[in-house]
């Protein structure tokens, strides 16, 4: 819109990524050069191609990529040029990231996103990661005489975490076994411990196969239970962790990781002090604002947000 409230420019497209129907711009005139999913046209020389940032993806032939997908080795059926499986009305485009849940105490739907209730594609929006698994934190779920110890939880989550190590190492490189991509945690209540203990083992698979730069972009920790008794993963291949708390939690109270302060073992806590936010993983949807937004990549052996 220009500075008196007027329309210059509208469109709508196919679910490719081509235009039609433009109210007031040509095709190859625009005023907008960031269109389709938010993403960038390169028009030069008539090229018409969408940068993807990994790759360009063209809009004339159906919306494929100029190039081969570097994951194409896990997805033997499918093109390596295709775009969202060539479904792109139904699906994403999975860019090989990788955003692992850690759900809390539950009634019956853990290691599942039903126990998120949309948090998680929330935060996957945010960090514009779609590739998740999900994981049980809490050993089983609801338990009130025998409630697994913070300890437990972290043990079981190391335990966990080595079987499953080799293969999410491998969801993050390459064929030539180059890291291209990053790791996302993201833990709610009793999942916190859990998350610790995941984290550290896939930390020591990746120190045992020389990998030497950064793989978890972060890691997120939703009202972790027991929260004294833990602290932040600090390690060189381990970006941030951050907490966060609701001031009126009566389950988790409020309390910081290690210390009170939750600073010296490298957390950082951000705490909402509104009276009607509670321990429900629910209560903290305004919070994921507060989560790095954007893609991430590696280079120069740091974690670099994409967008």
């Amino acid at each position: 819109m220009s500075g008196s409230g007027s329309v210059v420019e509208s469109s709508s497209y196919y679910p490719s990524g081509m235009r039609f129907g433009e109210s007031a711009a040509k095709l190859n005139n625009s005023v907008q050069p960031y269109r389709h999913t938010g993403l960038e046209m390169q028009e030069m020389h008539g090229l018409n191609w969408y940068d993807n940032l990994a790759r360009f993806r063209t809009v004339s032939d159906g919306g494929g990529f100029t190039g081969v997908d570097p994951h194409a080795e896990k997805y033997y059926s499918v093109s390596p040029y295709v775009y969202c499986k060539g479904n792109p009305v139904n699906a994403i485009d999975p860019d090989g990231r990788l955003v692992i849940f850690i759900n809390g105490n539950h009634y019956g739907d853990g290691g599942k996103s039903k126990y998120w209730n949309g948090f998680d594609t929330k935060v996957m929006n945010r960090v514009s990661d779609h590739n998740s698994i999900y994981k049980d934190g809490s050993l089983g779920g609801w338990a009130p005489i025998n409630m697994p110890s913070e300890g437990k939880r972290e043990s079981s989550g190391y335990e966990e975490g080595k079987i499953d190590a080799s293969s999410i190492i491998s969801n993050i490189t390459n064929d030539k076994g180059e890291i291209t991509q990053t790791i996302k945690v993201i833990s709610h209540s009793m999942g916190g411990a859990y998350a610790k203990g995941y984290v550290k083992a896939i930390l020591e698979y990746a120190h045992s196969i020389g990998i030497t730069i950064p793989i978890i972009a972060f890691e997120a920790d939703f009202a972790p239970f027991e929260a004294t008794k833990q602290k932040a993963v600090i390690d060189p291949l381990m970006g941030p962790t951050y907490q966060f708390n609701n001031k009126n939690d009566k389950i988790a109270n409020n309390e910081n990781l290690g210390s009170p302060s939750g600073t010296e073992q490298g957390a950082k806590p951000t705490t909402d002090n509104d009276p009607n936010k509670g321990h429900s993983i629910s209560d903290f949807q305004n919070q994921i604002q507060n989560l790095p937004a954007g893609r991430y990549r590696v280079e120069n052996g740091q974690i670099v947000p994409l967008n």
